[in-house]
């Protein structure tokens, strides 16, 4: 057991390194990442991995997060904690807003992640907003003036989307009994809600919530 247990880390770390390293590759394709995209993407991976394994083998209670989730999480922390060197910040940038294009998943930890990536994200490309090739962050400001009305349009969207999110009295939400705090911090960061409701009630499935609540 603990050798499969390893070995499905393992293997999810190697994803991982992988999808950085092509995003290395693509901005040195293009002049912007001047070392070696593998060993760079497998130190990054390797030292965050160390610190934040555990959530990411889904350890924690929650649900193992996409390979897409943790990469983007994985390079946000690694600009966050400075451990990009100046000359990387540039690819890193223009790779963590091309990873985060790529997270769908709406377990609580691939929206946790998204939304901690997409902070990074939005406050690095606030302090080189005078460069030249500043990434341009892909988020749009939604106009809500408090969560409630917010948090209304987001359960009335995926309902619309996804008629099972709905009691058979018609009243209760499934939404209602998730944990709503991953929805909490996309209402702060200025997240539209009816763009990720559309998304979260497609890939909606309630055997397998009930399956893995019974486990």
């Amino acid at each position: 057991m603990v050798f499969f247990k390893k070995f499905r880390s393992n293997y999810k770390r190697a994803e991982v390194q992988i999808i950085i390293r092509t995003c290395f590759e693509k901005q040195q394709n293009i002049g912007r990442f001047p070392g070696d995209p593998g060993l760079y993407a497998d130190h990054i991976v390797n030292y965050i991995w160390g610190i934040k394994g555990a959530q990411f083998d889904g350890e924690m209670g929650y649900a193992r997060p996409n390979k897409f989730s943790i990469a983007s999480f994985v390079l946000s922390e690694a600009l966050k904690m400075g451990l990009v060197e100046s000359r990387y910040i540039s690819a890193c940038l223009f790779s963590l807003g091309e990873l985060i294009d790529e997270v769908h998943g709406f377990e609580f930890l691939d929206m946790a992640f998204r939304l901690e990536a997409s902070n990074v994200f939005n406050e690095f490309t606030a302090e080189t907003s005078g460069a030249a090739d500043k990434p341009t962050p892909n988020p749009q400001k939604h106009t809500y003036e408090d969560w409630e009305s917010w948090y209304t349009a987001y359960k009335t969207e995926a309902h619309l989307q996804n008629a099972a999110l709905v009691g058979q009295d018609g009243e209760l939400s499934f939404i209602d009994m998730m944990d709503i705090e991953p929805l909490k911090r996309a209402f702060r960061d200025g997240v539209e809600p009816q763009g990720i409701a559309k998304e979260f009630a497609q890939q909606f499935d309630i055997l397998d919530l009930l399956y893995r609540a019974d486990k």
